[in-house]
């Protein structure tokens, strides 16, 4: 059995890492509390329906960030957002150590760095 250690992070939302596993991470709604998933598209499909997030408007926002009041139309926007919160960069340079949570980021690293 693995056991998992719960760092908060931002208003009350979880991330759980695993000890052994330190790269898997999972996720839990801190609007809600009972849901917890450890897959990303699982979250993100989660903060479309959540009943308890605020939504200041229902066609602007369709997804609301689970851990503050960030709300976008599309959900790739919100899965680099989340990163952010954890402080993950799971965008890495194949030829150096820049890592980053947006591809855009990376494209313009490339470009200017390596040509």
């Amino acid at each position: 059995m693995i056991s998992l250690e719960f760092v908060e992070i931002n208003r009350g939302g979880l991330i759980l890492k695993s000890d052994l596993f330190p790269e898997q991470v999972g996720y839990s709604c801190s609007h809600c509390i009972a849901f917890h998933t450890a897959d990303m598209d699982t979250l993100v499909e989660h903060c479309r329906t959540c009943a308890f997030m605020k939504r200041p408007h229902d066609y602007k926002f369709k997804y609301v960030c689970p851990l503050c009041d960030y709300g976008t139309y599309d959900a790739r926007p919100l899965k680099a957002h989340i990163f952010k919160h954890a402080g993950a960069k799971p965008l890495k340079c194949s030829l150096c150590s820049f890592a980053t949570t947006y591809q855009s980021s990376l494209v313009s690293h490339m470009r200017t760095k390596h040509g």
